[in-house]
């Protein structure tokens, strides 16, 4: 394995989140509205390169005042 990769040990799968750009709103005491990050979902056994992120295999997500869009997993 490369410097830089990780391997998924365990039964289930790991999650790799990326966030980023800056969130719409991000203030004390206000809900986070964030659009679009990044969720890569890598299977038991798998590998995932942090230094070399994939530039596909992920799904997006986003949160608008407080409230997720979709499943994250």
């Amino acid at each position: 394995m490369s410097k830089g990769s990780v391997a998924v040990v365990g039964a289930g799968p790991a999650y790799f989140i990326l966030a980023d750009h800056a969130p719409e709103v991000c203030r004390s005491g206000v809900p986070l509205t964030y659009s679009g990050y990044k969720i890569w979902k890598v299977p038991a056994g798998g590998t995932f390169d942090l230094r070399n992120r994939p530039a596909n295999g992920y799904y997006l997500r986003s949160v608008n005042a407080g409230v997720i869009d979709a499943n994250p997993y």
